[in-house]
């Protein structure tokens, strides 16, 4: 479980104390640890896939599949692929992939 100094860390300073809260319930709950595994899954299963595509492909909320690709990226265990055209939003977009 993180710390509260932690959990602040993946919020702005900024931000509402409401998206405070929201990511204090979502780290409680397991979701965040639970999707950031998924969201990996899929970036280890088919390298080089667009958020949108790992989205599509897991049927998980786009933004949250972006949110924990940060996440893995700040872990050191993804990275920024080649950028190309998303096969769902038809726009240059980077792609993702284990990092080694």
């Amino acid at each position: 479980m993180m710390h509260q100094a932690d959990l602040f860390k993946l919020s702005h300073a900024d931000d509402p104390a409401s998206s405070k809260k929201a990511i204090r319930k979502h780290e409680k709950s397991g979701k965040r640890s639970t999707n950031k595994e998924r969201v990996f899954r899929a970036v280890y299963e088919g390298p080089h896939r667009t958020a949108n595509e790992i989205a599509f492909f897991t049927g998980m909320d786009s933004y949250e599949v972006r949110r924990r690709l940060s996440d893995l990226k700040n872990d050191g265990r993804v990275e920024h692929g080649k950028q190309r055209k998303c096969n769902v939003k038809q726009t240059t977009m980077v792609t993702w992939r284990v990092r080694l």
